[in-house]
């Protein structure tokens, strides 16, 4: 059976739970090994080891600098490439605009953009090197509308890593690496059935899947979408429409 990502290897994070890890199951039946990347190292270990294969998985904060450059040596030196990279860690918290502090606004704006960045930087340094890779970040409906749900901090993080991606992509384009970001609407997540998101206004009627999002990262991974770069993929069952 052709798979689209074989012998590639990948780095997900945020991949214990979620979107994450059904972004993961995608990747893998692809055909990509996957590196689990969550602050939770027991979860981490659990979904690599779900996955099989050469999966592994590595506990890491993408907040922290130093421990993103420590997952990218342990990546190049188990496997000696780095062939895609998703950028799926991220928090969303729930605080009206008036009254929130600048700690819960640092904590979010670090984690979702600061992260995001900074692993790319480390990751595309060697994709650029190799004249190859496939960089795709997670942003949210949340970063094109603002926040209908999440707080400021959630939708300006967002909205940064819209941008940052199209940064990106011109630094990669000459180099066969490309960059783009993929915008979920209302997924059905842990997190969705404790918020009771309602499906009016969504013209399909029904909250997407993790898969789904998965599916459209598999493809922007793969060489189908080899001349799609800088951009932002919409997947939010027609919730918002361009």
């Amino acid at each position: 059976m052709y798979r689209e990502l074989d012998k590639k290897i990948a780095i997900v994070t945020g991949a214990s739970q979620g979107i994450g890890s059904a972004i993961a199951d995608v990747l893998v039946r692809e055909g990509a090994t996957v590196i689990v990347v969550a602050r939770n190292a027991e979860a981490a270990r659990a979904k690599a080891e779900a996955l099989g294969g050469d999966c592994t998985f590595f506990a890491a904060d993408i907040a922290k600098t130093d421990q993103t450059r420590e997952l990218v040596d342990f990546v190049l030196n188990r496997f000696g490439r780095i062939d895609i990279l998703v950028n799926n860690a991220g928090v969303s918290r729930q605080v009206d605009f008036l009254d929130i502090t600048e700690e819960q606004f640092d904590q979010v704006v670090d984690i979702n953009l600061r992260g995001t960045v900074f692993l790319a930087q480390k990751v595309m340094a060697h994709m650029i090197e190799q004249n190859y890779g496939r960089v795709v970040n997670i942003a949210s409906m949340a970063g094109e509308r603002g926040g209908l749900f999440a707080g400021i901090h959630y939708a300006t993080s967002k909205a940064g890593v819209i941008n940052a991606t199209k940064c990106m992509a011109y630094r990669g384009g000459a180099h066969n690496v490309t960059v783009n970001a993929v915008a979920p609407g209302l997924i059905q997540t842990a997190m969705a059935e404790d918020l009771k998101f309602s499906t009016d206004g969504i013209a399909m009627g029904r909250l997407g899947t993790a898969e789904e999002i998965g599916e459209v990262v598999a493809f922007l991974a793969s060489d189908r979408a080899r001349y799609i770069t800088g951009s932002t993929v919409d997947v939010n069952g027609g919730l918002l429409m361009r």
